[in-house]
């Protein structure tokens, strides 16, 4: 694909786009090296969109570049990210089998002036360590583990480029890497770490309409809201357990059905793979009566899956429950 072609991006205003400094941003010149942006944004308030105008920006200006491009899964991929970039590519005027072409055997993008795209998922960082890449992009970063984006870092190495790596995402809480990462103290280095907020209500898109269809069930004002909604990194202490009533659960443990033979009959485990947040197990059981006990659990950093399994036959062997449930979202 040696073509060249003239490409001029026709930018759709997002609410974390202000002027030629926001975000989304055509013509950045000068190109500077080590940029890292992050777009926080509510739930439709186009900041997929806008991860891929820098990115297709990126590469109309650098020929023969080395992209990377990740979403947490390759089904998130496929679902969001790749659809996103593809409008985004036909908004820009590029044509497919002309300007661009997808090659699906290989997760990869190749451009008319040579430069190359690789799609991947975060869910084994392991396998972001080996290329030199000029660039990287990550979509919905919150359910991306910090070393996923460690390891795009360390991948910045192709010569003669601009270095810089965009993340797009609804943000997950203080405690996520992504707030230590853009709203920390930072220490040491050269590299530049810039934020975007923006609200669902604020993309001139339909972000009115989305937000007025979700709101009255997010919460008005709610924490929830403020986080999914309006793209605020918040504290979510007592969201969990605003219904808490310390006489109907706070029972004392002396009358807890714990030990045999009084121990309920009907026990579950549960099981949450953990990889930028700890791993937990927990063994739950039921009385007659309808009640819930927590009988035991288990919260910890594991290095692997064997090492979290000694865990789990650990308490199979105790209590017996009838099944566990797994995270779904880990393979």
């Amino acid at each position: 694909m040696t073509e060249t072609a003239e490409v001029e991006a026709v930018v759709r205003l997002f609410g974390f786009q202000d002027g030629p400094e926001g975000f989304v941003q055509v013509g950045t010149e000068p190109w500077e090296d080590y940029l890292y942006a992050l777009a926080h944004g509510g739930r439709g308030s186009g900041k997929s969109r806008g991860l891929c105008y820098r990115h297709v920006n990126y590469i109309a200006h650098w020929p023969r570049a080395f992209t990377i491009l990740t979403a947490p899964t390759m089904f998130m991929m496929h679902d969001a990210t790749l659809p996103a970039l593809m409008d985004v590519c036909e908004e820009m005027g590029l044509v497919r089998a002309r300007h661009f072409e997808y090659v699906a055997t290989r997760e990869e993008i190749l451009w008319w002036n040579d430069a190359r795209t690789i799609l991947r998922s975060t869910e084994h960082p392991e396998r972001l360590r080996g290329p030199s890449a000029a660039k990287f992009g990550m979509d919905e970063a919150r359910d991306s583990p910090f070393v996923a984006f460690q390891n795009l870092q360390a991948t910045l190495r192709q010569e003669g480029y601009p270095h810089s790596g965009d993340i797009a995402t609804t943000p997950a809480g203080r405690q996520h890497w992504l707030y230590q990462v853009f709203f920390g103290e930072g220490g040491a280095g050269s590299g530049r770490y810039l934020h975007f907020g923006a609200k669902t209500r604020e993309n001139p898109h339909g972000g009115e309409q989305h937000y007025q269809q979700l709101i009255r069930t997010f919460g008005e004002g709610s924490l929830l809201a403020q986080q999914e909604l309006d793209g605020s990194f918040v504290l979510m202490e007592g969201l969990t357990y605003s219904q808490w009533d310390r006489a109907k659960f706070m029972k004392d443990p002396t009358t807890w059905p714990v030990a045999p033979p009084n121990r309920p009959k009907r026990i579950a485990g549960g099981i949450d793979f953990g990889t930028a947040a700890p791993s937990a197990v927990v063994i739950q059981g039921l009385d007659e009566a309808g009640n819930w006990y927590l009988l035991d659990c288990w919260k910890g950093r594991t290095p692997d899956e064997n090492s979290l399994l000694v865990q789990v036959k650990r308490l199979y062997e105790e209590y017996h429950p009838l099944v566990f449930a797994a995270d779904p979202e880990d393979p």
